[in-house]
C-alpha cells in the first residue's frame, strides 16, 4: 500500500511540477518583456527631447547668428512646443533627476531664445544639455567614454 501511495504522490508532483515551472517562467518573461518596453520608452524619450532641444537651440543661433544675423520675424512664441512636449514624455518614463534638467534644458533654451541672446546664455544652454545627456546615459546603461 505504501508503494501504491508513492507512485500517486510521485504522479501528483510530476504533474504539478512542469505546469508550475511553467507558470513561473510565464511571468518571469511578462517582466522582462515590462522592463524592454520601459526600457525603449526611456531610451525614446531621452532622444527625443535630445533631438528637439539641439534642434532648438540651433534654430535660435541660426536665428541670431546665422548670416544676415537676426533678420526676419523673431522666432514664434510656440517655438519650443516641440521640445516643451517632449519633456512631458521625459517626465513620464524618465527619473526624477532627468526630469529636473530637462526642465533646466528647456529653461535656458527658452532664456537664449526669447529673452536675452548672447554668448553666455547660449553656452549655459548648452552646458544644461550636456548635463542633461550624462545624466541620460546612466539611466540607461550606456558606458562612459
Amino acid at each position: 500500500m505504501d508503494a501504491a501511495v508513492a507512485a500517486l504522490i510521485g504522479a501528483g508532483v510530476g504533474a504539478v511540477v512542469p505546469a508550475a515551472t511553467a507558470i513561473v517562467g510565464g511571468f518571469m518573461s511578462r517582466g522582462d518583456a515590462r522592463h524592454g518596453l520601459l526600457f525603449d520608452h526611456r531610451r525614446e524619450a531621452y532622444s527625443a527631447f535630445l533631438k528637439e532641444a539641439r534642434g532648438s537651440l540651433d534654430a535660435a543661433s541660426d536665428f541670431y547668428w546665422g548670416p544676415g544675423g537676426a533678420s526676419g520675424p523673431e522666432p514664434p512664441e510656440d517655438a519650443l512646443s516641440p521640445l516643451d512636449s517632449a519633456r512631458s514624455d521625459v517626465s513620464i518614463w524618465c527619473s526624477e533627476e532627468a526630469d529636473e534638467l530637462a526642465g533646466k534644458v528647456l529653461g535656458a533654451i527658452y532664456r537664449f531664445t526669447f529673452e536675452q541672446e548672447s554668448t553666455e546664455n547660449y553656452k549655459a544652454a548648452d552646458d544644461a544639455i550636456k548635463k542633461f545627456v550624462a545624466r541620460a546615459r546612466r539611466d540607461l546603461g550606456v558606458p562612459k567614454r
